[in-house]
């Protein structure tokens, strides 16, 4: 079993089921997905396409959970916060940096 890395930002929603699930019909649209080639109609058939290999991306992720699991979306701890960010509370914002 091989892994791969991605990564994705979206805009803050106040309930992250319903970001996760727009992120996943904006890759399933784009096509950025192992298994796109094989143009899957749905989300379902392009994970039944793919089997235990995954699509590689978003469109892997079953749950949100508590904890990290395969398959699940969880958030990360407080330490790793601080190491990322140098704050266990981060704030994107938007503008221009001098």
């Amino acid at each position: 079993m091989s892994a791969d890395a991605w990564h994705y930002f979206t805009p803050f929603q106040k309930s992250i089921g319903m970001a996760v699930e727009q992120l996943k019909l904006e890759v399933f649209r784009s096509k950025k997905f192992r298994g796109s080639e094989l143009m899957p109609e749905t989300i379902e058939q392009a994970l039944i396409n793919m089997e235990a290999d995954g699509t590689a991306s978003i469109l892997d992720i079953f749950e949100i959970s508590d904890k990290p699991d395969s398959g699940c979306l969880s958030p990360i701890s407080g330490r790793e916060l601080l190491l990322l960010f140098n704050s266990e509370r981060p704030v994107y914002t938007i503008g221009h940096f001098d």
